[in-house]
């Protein structure tokens, strides 16, 4: 996937990705539903990025990724280096703080979320970074129809960028667009 013409992929599949333990209240079910609806398109392809000995699905590509003290972007860098387009944050209730939404905005990455994934769906909404979806079925038919691929090749130009500033103890994005901090 490299630029979308006339809302058609010209470059390969749009790379869609998780992040994490796949755990219920992390959304995996849901991820693990829209693969199974997706997973036969040729027009999309699934990334997992997670710690070793972690299960994943089988039309899903796994890669590890394990953030520790010493590499404390190591999601970020994984995200940027398979260049993910789309990540999926599927929490079925309102999150508090996510630091994956952080990561993946700084990685490049849009996010996809449920509405009522809190802070996250305000995160979404408030820096323009992405979409945020009633539920899995709008969120499915956004990508199926191609309208996830045309609404990225029209707005990665202006999307704005990020990087993460660690201070100890949390972690914020920085906003690196003109005029904005």
């Amino acid at each position: 996937f490299k630029k979308v013409q006339d809302g058609v992929a010209s470059e390969g599949p749009l790379s869609i990705a998780f992040l994490g333990y796949p755990s219920a209240n992390k959304g995996w079910p849901i991820f693990t539903e829209i693969v199974r609806r997706l997973g036969d398109d040729d027009a999309v392809r699934f990334f997992h990025f997670a710690a070793r000995n972690v299960a994943t699905l089988d039309q899903v590509t796994f890669v590890r990724t394990e953030v520790t003290a010493a590499d404390r972007n190591a999601a970020l860098n994984a995200l940027a280096d398979h260049e993910i387009k789309v990540l999926l944050l599927l929490s079925p209730w309102p999150e508090t703080f996510s630091f994956v939404v952080h990561e993946a905005i700084a990685a490049g990455a849009y996010v996809f979320c449920l509405a009522d994934s809190g802070n996250v769906a305000d995160v979404v909404r408030r820096e323009q970074v992405g979409k945020v979806f009633r539920d899995a079925d709008e969120l499915v038919e956004f990508i199926k129809t191609g309208a996830a691929a045309k609404y990225i090749g029209e707005t990665q130009v202006s999307r704005p960028h990020y990087q993460i500033e660690n201070s100890g103890t949390t972690a914020s994005s920085s906003l690196l667009a003109a005029g904005r901090s």
